[in-house]
């Protein structure tokens, strides 16, 4: 889901939240899509990842592993 863009920018930066114990990978494609709308809102055809996701733990369960991995990822919105 976009939580922070620039329209004059044209930069949408996109947040999830990933168990990691889970046993899969998180699919970055959610962040992509989701900038990819906002920046279609704003008359662009589409959004590129820039840079790359940054990754943190935002909640530990009781045996002190990582329950919840914040994933922010900025993107370019293109003509």
């Amino acid at each position: 889901m976009p939580i922070d863009g620039s329209r004059s920018d044209g930069m949408v930066v996109s947040q999830m939240t990933h168990n990691p114990n889970l046993g899969y990978r998180p699919d970055y494609s959610q962040l992509r899509n989701s900038a990819k709308q906002a920046c279609m809102r704003w008359g662009f055809r589409s959004a590129a990842p820039f840079g790359t996701p940054q990754q943190f733990c935002d909640q530990y369960g009781q045996n002190g592993r990582c329950d919840a991995v914040l994933i922010t990822q900025k993107h370019q919105c293109s003509v």
